[in-house]
């Protein structure tokens, strides 16, 4: 299966037009089932959202409690939880670190351990909780597509999911490349890589042979974003971390 950027949906919800991609890699198919972890907003940027509007229905992952509320009453076709996600070992209660609304808090906020006094952040006390649990909650036992942008946590996020029981066809997962964790634990899950848009790598499960990458140019930015980069990408990194600490 390859991608094909003509579809006939023409309104796309997400940052890259990645929600009419997945729509044409399943097919157009009228029914299925996604989850969305770190939903955020009902509409802005989600990569669910067309999904929904053509049938589907849905887990929908998401901690500020503002953006939970817009969820239940703008997502009715999907299942709305309020909590961040994490491994089996470090289920528990966080809070959600909101900067203030003129800092970009919806995009910017994350979780944390404890809570700062008199910091200009607002503090929401939240559950910690793994996708399995969240999904027997929910009653799903099977997902077609799982998307996954939680600011660099997905990888104790996905620690807590059992793909073999779920074996998602598709898998979006924001990945800035600072180093390769993510795509090697889901490389160990039985997954492989096929195509790379805006910040969200695309996984398949390995076995899947009817997806090729969409042309010369994405493999070139696989093999330079992955292998030829990386290098460079960790010396910057580690170069600003030592700024910060001067």
């Amino acid at each position: 299966m390859s991608l094909n950027h003509d579809t006939n949906t023409n309104q796309s919800y997400a940052q890259w037009g990645e929600d009419r991609l997945v729509w044409d890699f399943f097919g157009h198919q009228a029914k299925g089932v996604f989850l969305e972890i770190g939903a955020n907003h009902p509409t802005l940027l989600s990569q669910t959202y067309l999904l929904e509007q053509q049938g589907w229905t849905g887990v929908l992952i998401e901690p500020q409690r503002e953006c939970y509320e817009l969820l239940v009453a703008q997502r009715p076709g999907s299942q709305a939880f309020r909590c961040a996600v994490t491994s089996p070992e470090g289920v528990g209660q966080a809070y959600m670190k909101i900067p203030p609304r003129e800092l970009g808090g919806h995009v910017m906020a994350e979780v944390v351990t404890e809570r700062v006094e008199n910091d200009n952040h607002c503090y929401e006390e939240i559950a910690l909780r793994t996708i399995n649990d969240v999904l027997a909650e929910a009653k799903v036992g099977a997902i077609d597509f799982m998307s996954i942008d939680i600011e660099g946590l997905e990888v104790p996020a996905m620690q807590g999911f059992d793909f073999a029981k779920y074996r998602p066809k598709l898998i979006l997962i924001e990945d800035h490349l600072e180093d390769l964790g993510r795509h090697r634990f889901l490389v160990g899950k039985g997954y492989r890589f096929v195509h790379r848009l805006g910040s969200n790598n695309w996984y398949v499960p390995a076995d899947f042979s009817d997806f090729t990458l969409e042309n010369p140019i994405s493999r070139f930015e696989y093999i330079r974003k992955f292998h030829l980069s990386m290098p460079f990408r960790k010396l910057r990194i580690g170069l600003k971390r030592l700024r910060g600490k001067a």
